[in-house]
Parts: structure tokens; C-alpha cells; sequence
């Protein structure tokens, strides 16, 4: 049974997750929408989202909401997960998402771009990206959505009293990450960066994950002060963050508003053939020229539509491989393959493994 708890002030509600949204109570209605309103638009000072992902527990998946108005915890028993995952579209926020992962490994897919995060990886969001997590292996990562009028207060507040270095370097993408979006002058740009740990630099990592693991403390046990040290975290993290020597920086240039949208249709009717659909039945049913189709893919992605198919049906077939018992074989059957030994070519060359190892190996970590 999934289970949800939200607290705000001196009120406690609780719940059945798997209990249909008639059969809940009005006050846990009314919390629940609350809740769901304040992810999609941030309008307290900050909102941190810690996500917590086991394959093989009971409770795979834990989310945990904390702002200073509200905390609220849901946990996810297998049934009522599948569910979330089936229902859940990319999504986007009215605040900049900073994510780090804490433990396991992040497929996240930014605009229908897949993208892997290690343990140590960060990633910043502006306002216009639409992103999901993919479920395909355990990680944990903890999730600061901080709107605009956070860091214009970060920016003045730094030099209220002394005559500081600016807070990022000037020659850091983080510096025109944040110039571009605070004057104003792209307001439907979509924006991202990637922070990938140099490996050279382990120690440093860790000291990253210590003001992560402080921030968590302060957040989940409040004290006198600890706005001000809340401020002086987060500070202290994008400093870290725009050191050249310590993280290696990819902007990403994810094309127009009308692009994405496209790309998100294509996207779509790919992942409901199991990635079936060709290039000319793309073109049939969104009324673009095929090699139009082509080139939005190849942006995104930086494969053909063929290449972006198959990706997207060995995805497929691997989250089956650990949420099911279904055979190789009848997978293989469902994603509509006539030749076998296409596709443990295709699946091997992705995962870089058979389908019965990384089966195995998923299995076996999860217990």
C-alpha cells in the first residue's frame, strides 16, 4: 500500500495512495492539490525535493517535498509506482531546478534528450525546460527548486556589507547562465547546464557533498539562523560548482519553444509504437517533410529518427527486464523485432550488456 503524510503548520494529513481521488477525504483532496500545485509553481522561497529509488523494495520510490510552509512524504509500494510512471509526462517548473545525485546513477530525459548523471553530477534548469527521470536503476538525489527572486536577492545581499568577488566567475557558463536569465532579455529560452565531477578531483567531490548533506540537515531540523546559513550554503555550492578545476561545465542549447513541442510529438508517437514508427509515418502524422523531422531529432538527440527509435524501444525493453518476469523472447515479440539478433545488437550496444545479464546484474544490486 502506498502511503502519503503532509504537514503544514499544525496540521497532519495522511493517506492511501492507492485509494482512487473520489474515495479520499476533502481535507486530503485538498492537501494533495496543494501540494501538486506548489511542485508545478514554486511560491514559497524555495522548495528542496529529495527522491529516493530502489528498484526491487516494497516501497521503491520515496519523494519527500520541504519548504518553509510546508513538508509533505510520499511512498510509493510497487502497484501504485508503475502507475505514477505510466501517467508521468515531462514536466516543468516556474522556478530554477538545481539537482544533485547523491548516490546510483540518473537517466533524465531534458526536452526527450536522454542524459546520464553520475553519482557527484549536477544539472541546472531554467524555468522553460521540460524534463522526467527515467526509472531503469537505484539512485537518490536531492532537488532545489529556487525562484528568481532568490538569487537577485543572492546577488545584492553578497556586497550588502562587504566588497566581495562576484558570487561566479565571470568566464564561467554559470555567470551567463544567470546574466541571460536575470536581465530578462530571452524570457522563453530554455536554458540548462550540465556539472560532471573531473575525476581527478575526488576529494573536492566530497566537499560538494558535505554542503549538500548540510543543507539537508538544516532544512529538515530548523533553527535560529538558519536562513541566513541556508543563503550561505547555497552560495558556497555555486562557487564550488563554477571551479574549472573541480567541475567540467556543458551548456546546452535546446532549440525554440515550437521545436520542442515537435520533438515532444515525435517523442510521443515513437515511445506508442515502441519505436515502430518510420520516418515516413512520422511524416504522415504531423505533416512536417521527413528530413524536416530529421534535423528537429538530430538537435535534440544527435541521432536519426531510425537511431532515436531504437533507443527508445531498448529503453523499453530494459525497464520490462527489471519490473517484469516477461521472457526475452516475448519482450523481443512485444516491440514488434522479427529478427532476434538485431536486437541484442541494438540492446547490447546501448546497455553494453545481453538482455539476461543486465536483467541479472539490475536484480542482483536491487537485493
Amino acid at each position: 500500500m502506498g502511503y502519503f503524510i503532509i504537514k503544514t503548520g499544525d496540521k497532519i494529513i495522511e493517506g492511501d495512495l492507492s485509494l482512487p481521488t473520489k474515495e479520499l477525504l476533502p481535507e486530503q483532496k485538498a492537501a494533495a492539490s496543494f501540494d501538486q500545485k506548489n511542485l508545478r509553481n514554486v511560491s514559497s522561497p524555495f522548495l528542496i525535493v529529495l527522491i529516493s529509488y530502489t528498484p526491487a523494495a516494497d516501497v521503491p520510490y520515496q519523494l519527500t517535498h520541504i519548504s518553509p510552509d510546508y513538508y509533505s512524504r510520499y511512498e510509493f509500494d510497487q502497484a501504485d509506482f508503475i502507475r505514477l510512471v505510466r501517467d508521468r509526462e515531462e514536466h516543468r517548473q516556474n522556478a530554477y531546478q538545481l539537482a544533485y545525485v547523491y548516490e546510483g546513477e540518473v537517466f533524465l530525459r531534458v526536452e526527450s534528450q536522454r542524459h546520464k548523471y553520475s553519482v557527484g553530477s549536477c544539472f541546472l534548469l531554467n524555468r522553460n525546460v521540460s524534463y522526467n527521470e527515467e526509472f531503469t536503476s537505484p539512485f537518490r538525489t536531492i532537488n532545489l527548486f529556487l525562484p528568481e527572486e532568490f538569487f537577485r536577492e543572492l546577488v545584492t545581499e553578497d556586497k550588502r556589507y562587504f566588497v566581495t568577488k562576484p558570487l561566479w566567475n565571470s568566464q564561467t557558463e554559470l555567470h551567463h547562465f544567470f546574466e541571460e536569465e536575470l536581465n530578462g532579455e530571452h524570457t522563453e529560452k530554455k536554458n540548462y547546464i550540465d556539472f560532471i565531477p573531473k575525476k581527478e578531483t575526488d576529494d573536492e567531490y566530497e566537499v560538494l557533498r558535505a554542503l549538500f548533506d548540510e543543507l539537508t540537515q538544516i532544512i529538515l531540523s530548523p533553527s535560529p539562523g538558519c536562513s541566513f546559513l541556508f543563503k550561505n550554503l547555497i552560495c558556497r555550492i555555486f562557487v564550488c560548482l563554477s571551479n574549472k578545476e573541480l567541475y567540467t561545465t556543458v551548456p546546452l542549447d535546446l532549440g525554440s519553444e515550437a521545436e520542442g513541442r515537435l520533438f515532444s510529438q515525435i517523442s510521443l508517437l515513437l515511445e506508442q509504437s515502441n519505436g515502430r514508427l518510420n520516418r515516413q509515418g512520422l511524416s504522415r502524422e504531423l505533416n512536417y517533410s521527413g528530413s524536416y523531422l530529421n534535423r528537429v531529432v538530430n538537435k535534440y538527440t544527435g541521432m536519426n529518427i531510425t537511431q532515436y527509435a531504437t533507443t527508445l524501444a531498448m529503453k523499453h525493453a530494459a525497464w520490462m527486464l527489471i519490473h517484469s518476469d516477461t521472457s526475452v523472447s516475448d519482450i523481443i515479440s512485444e516491440l514488434g523485432y522479427t529478427n532476434r539478433t538485431s536486437f541484442y545488437i541494438a540492446f547490447e550496444k546501448i546497455y553494453g550488456e545481453t538482455p539476461r545479464q543486465y536483467r541479472i546484474r539490475n536484480l542482483d544490486e536491487m537485493k
